[in-house]
């Protein structure tokens, strides 16, 4: 029995550095790799949402803070 088990650590002992190696060669470099890949074919095959196929310039209003403002009611309706 004795036997069996120091034999069994023994294999273990010189497994362990390669499953860590792998771990981390996985971890490290495949898995951003595979990821990668992945949003290229993404970027590249899929239908895009939100098409821009009429472009129009929008306009906004700007107001000057002050202190004065100091809800949004104020900000909306400015006094003149």
């Amino acid at each position: 029995m004795r036997l069996t088990s120091a034999l069994i650590g023994r294999r273990l002992a010189r497994l362990n550095p390669k499953i860590e190696r792998a771990i981390y060669l996985l971890s490290a470099f495949a898995t951003p790799l595979v990821l990668a890949l992945f949003s290229l074919i993404a970027l590249l095959a899929w239908e895009t949402q939100y098409p821009a196929t009429d472009p129009q310039a929008l306009s906004f209003k700007v107001l000057e803070g002050s202190s004065a403002m100091t809800d949004p009611a104020d900000a909306r309706d400015p006094a003149p």
